[in-house]
Parts: C-alpha cells; sequence; structure tokens
C-alpha cells in the first residue's frame, strides 16, 4: 500500500495543471497560426480574382502606323465576334488623312493577326454595325450599303436597292431589323434577300432622325433609340425610345426625354430579359451621360447612374454587351468633352471607360480604364476576354 503525502500530491496537481496550460498555450498558438493562413491564402485568393491591377487593356489592332499625324483617324465603330467561327470582325469609318475608305477586317486567331475582309466605296463615311443570320450569313451596314457573305468574311456583295441607311441592325427570331434616318425602319423576314419599309414617325416638322442603337427582348418585342430636333423649335431636342410588339410591324413611342441639350441621343439600349431593358444617353455639348432602366418592358423608366458626376469628361454611354456570365459592361465615351479640338482626333483626353454590373443593371462599378478617348463596342472573345474597338489611331484593344 503506498501513500502520498499532501505536499506531494499539492505538487503532482501543480505539475498537471502546467502540462495542461502547456497544451492550451500550444493550441492556442496552432489555431492562431492556421487563422493567420487561412486570412493570408483569403487575401491572395481575393487579390487575383477581383483585383484590376493584375490586367490591362493591350492594343491588338493599330490601323494608322504613323502617329506623328493625329488628324481623323479610322473610328473603329463596329466590331463583333462570331462564337460558332470564332471569328472576331472590326471595322469603322475612313481615316481621311491616310486616304484610307472604311476597311473592315477579320481575325482567325483571337486578335493576333488580322487581314482585310471588306473595303467599301470611297464616298462612304463610316460602317457601323456587323451581325450574323441563322443561315449563315454575315452582314455589315455602312452610311449607304447593306453588305452580306456567304463564307464567314472571305467574300461580300452589296444588297440592291438600299438608302438611308443608319447606324445599327437588330437580328432575332428571323427577323432583320436596319436602321434609317428618315422616320422609317427597314424589315425582312427572308434572310436579307428583300424588304419592306415600316414607318414609326412623320418626319414632318422634325429634321434628320438619329437611330443610333436596337434590341430585341424576346416574344416579338424590337425596341430602338432615336433622337430628332424640332425644325419649328430648334430648343427642342427629343431622345426617344420606340417599342414593337409584333416582331417589328409596327411600332410606338415609348420614352420621350425632351431637352435644349443639343443632339441629345439614346445612344444605347440593351435588353437583358424580357422585361429589364437598359437605356444609354449622350450628348456632344451637353451634360447628360446617363443610363436608364426599366423593369416592365419599357412602359416607365427610372434613372440609374449620372457618370457626369463620377467624370465630367465623361459625354456618351456607346454601348452595352451582356457576357456569359451575366456580367454586363457599358462602353462610357469621353470624346465630346475635347471642344477645343476636333472630337475624333487623339489628345490628351484619354478618359473612356467601361463600366459593369452585377445586377443585371441595378448598380454599376468602374471596371477600368481603355486610355483612350474614344470607345464603342465591348465583345468577349474566348475563356471570357474582353474586346474593345475605339477611335484611337483605329484601335482595338484586348484586356488580358
Amino acid at each position: 500500500m503506498s501513500y502520498t503525502s499532501e505536499s506531494e500530491q499539492l505538487l503532482t496537481d501543480n505539475k498537471i495543471k502546467r502540462n495542461a496550460s502547456k497544451k492550451k498555450a500550444i493550441i492556442s498558438t496552432v489555431i492562431f497560426i492556421s487563422v493567420l493562413i487561412c486570412i493570408g491564402v483569403a487575401t491572395a485568393l481575393i487579390i487575383i480574382f477581383t483585383s484590376p491591377a493584375t490586367h490591362k487593356w493591350t492594343t491588338i489592332l493599330q490601323c494608322r502606323q504613323n502617329t506623328s499625324t493625329t488628324e481623323e483617324p479610322e473610328q473603329m465603330a463596329t466590331l463583333f465576334y462570331d462564337k460558332a467561327t470564332k471569328i472576331l470582325y472590326a471595322g469603322g469609318g475612313s481615316d481621311i488623312n491616310q486616304n484610307v475608305v472604311p476597311t473592315l477586317y477579320r481575325s482567325l486567331d483571337q486578335g493576333k493577326t488580322w487581314s482585310v475582309s471588306l473595303r467599301t466605296d470611297s464616298d462612304h463615311f463610316s460602317m457601323y454595325g456587323t451581325n450574323k443570320l441563322d443561315d449563315g450569313t454575315v452582314l455589315v451596314i455602312s452610311s449607304d450599303d447593306l453588305y452580306q457573305s456567304k463564307d464567314n468574311g472571305v467574300s461580300w456583295s452589296k444588297t440592291a436597292g438600299m438608302s438611308n441607311l443608319g447606324f445599327s441592325m437588330a437580328y432575332n427570331d428571323s427577323v432583320l431589323m436596319l436602321s434609317r434616318v428618315d422616320g422609317t425602319i427597314y424589315r425582312s423576314v427572308d434572310y436579307a434577300k428583300t424588304f419592306e419599309i415600316v414607318t414609326y414617325i412623320d418626319q414632318l416638322g422634325q429634321n434628320q432622325i438619329n437611330m443610333r442603337c436596337q434590341t430585341y427582348s424576346g416574344s416579338g418585342n424590337f425596341y430602338f433609340g432615336i433622337s430628332y430636333t424640332d425644325v419649328a423649335n430648334a430648343t427642342n431636342q427629343h431622345a426617344q425610345i420606340y417599342q414593337s410588339t409584333d416582331y417589328g410591324k409596327s411600332y410606338k413611342l415609348i420614352f420621350d426625354k425632351v431637352s435644349s441639350i443639343f443632339d441629345d441621343t439614346v445612344f444605347s439600349i440593351k435588353a437583358v430579359n424580357n422585361n429589364i431593358i437598359l437605356a444609354g444617353t449622350g450628348a456632344p455639348n451637353g451634360d447628360d451621360t446617363k443610363i436608364f432602366r426599366s423593369t416592365d418592358s419599357g412602359k416607365t423608366w427610372t434613372q440609374i447612374i449620372d457618370f457626369i458626376q463620377l467624370d465630367s469628361s465623361l459625354r456618351v454611354v456607346r454601348s452595352f454587351y451582356i457576357a456569359a456570365n451575366q456580367t454586363i459592361y457599358a462602353a462610357v465615351d469621353c470624346s465630346y468633352s475635347s471642344n477645343d479640338i476636333f472630337d475624333d482626333t487623339p489628345n490628351t483626353n484619354k478618359n473612356s471607360a467601361i463600366y459593369y454590373s452585377l445586377d443585371q443593371g441595378l448598380s454599376w462599378k468602374l471596371h477600368s480604364k481603355t486610355n483612350t478617348k474614344r470607345l464603342y463596342w465591348v465583345t468577349e472573345a474566348e475563356n471570357q476576354v474582353l474586346i474593345a474597338s475605339s477611335g484611337e489611331f483605329g484601335q482595338i484593344l484586348r484586356y488580358e
């Protein structure tokens, strides 16, 4: 029979307590270090996946090689990526200084190399839109003609009988709509073989109408945005949106913003779904760089953002693009804020920017600045790589 004195028992108890304290300290240290490691890993992942500093815009096509002269470079006003063939098309206006007519370029390798696909006539000012029909026909609309290609941009033909063409086209559910500048719009349901003219506004009392943009939301609903100035009252500038609910057979006015701002225009419009429609405005000599949003198929509209409050040099919401992951991008142009120099001439004003929305256009954040004066379109190539077109010496940019 063993016997432990009270003092020996006390020493044993203290030793046990000390060992327990050491274990607790070791466990606490391990937990603390683990937390620090987790925080570090999480921070690194956040930086990797969210920091815009890891990417930048680089030039993948520059049409004017001699940049010592800056006047009137080629404006890359059309940009289209054919996901089926993986062909990237980009084109724009004439380079007056270099005697280059409006030209469409084509890339088969995601913009690494380019070749000339189409040169328009010398009397054309620009080309404005590219699209592809269900039968494989690729279309390009210019200021005077509609061009068609049956072989993915290798060769082109003019469409006979076209006149007064505008800035935009839309194609969905086998219906093709082409903008005009006289209060009417072209409509085709046979793959651009024949066209009918649909009148949407009586031009009596208005000057030339500027139709910049079109979109389709589904179920027969087409939308387009225009601007015009009253001849009787030149101080009244109208920025308007029209809607068709019968696949473009007829249109009705659903948005009319009247102001005294010269050439105040609905420059861009995009259907997020059948209910949500986004519209972007702009004006060369006024402060109207805004995005409007409708959640009831155009019945009512709410102003979402005024870019002038963020940057007074931003003057035009040029275009919208919805990416594969449903992120919405807006190209916001600053060229018109250069009042002392021609809008298209590159200078120190290079604040054009791309904003993005993750909630169907309800809120917007800055994605990146392109370091260009003009900014027209944003699209998405393979692996969700963003491509943008500008007027900075006829540039196409890639975000990488």
